[in-house]
């Protein structure tokens, strides 16, 4: 089987989010693994707290997942949150004019099912009502 790295970018927005498309999504290099997560998030979160995707966020994570596959020992050494430069997941928001009020990200590398790779991930930030938009980054 394949193995999907994927890095999941989420933000406390709220009315904050100025530069955010929300709800719509880009496409990745892996669209269907990255909607399937987003399913796979949202049926552990409250009705009505339902994380929002969105296509901005969903770029940072994606640059910052490529940047991991192309700069880290896969999957010795994968989830570290600095990226290029030593950058953390709130600068690269910030660099890419992103809106948001707090952030956390998470991940994996793996080639389990989207079920396997969200229980390898922190759930309890995937859940946390706090944060409201997500962006999904899957490289396979």
């Amino acid at each position: 089987m394949k193995m999907f790295l994927t890095l999941i970018l989420l933000v406390l927005a709220g009315v904050l989010l100025a530069h955010c498309s929300g709800g719509g999504g880009s496409k990745s290099t892996a669209p269907n693994w990255a909607m399937m997560m987003l399913k796979e998030i949202n049926k552990y979160r409250t009705p009505g707290e339902e994380i929002v995707y969105d296509s901005a966020i969903a770029a940072v994570a994606l640059s910052h997942a490529k940047w991991l596959q192309n700069n880290q020992a896969l999957p010795d050494r994968f989830y570290q949150s600095a990226g290029a430069g030593g950058s953390t997941p709130t600068q690269r928001l910030t660099n890419a004019s992103v809106i948001f009020i707090t952030a956390g990200e998470t991940g994996t590398y793996t080639d389990a099912s989207v079920q396997g790779a969200y229980a390898a991930m922190n759930t309890t930030m995937l859940t946390d009502a706090a944060y409201t938009h997500v962006g999904i980054g899957v490289v396979p």
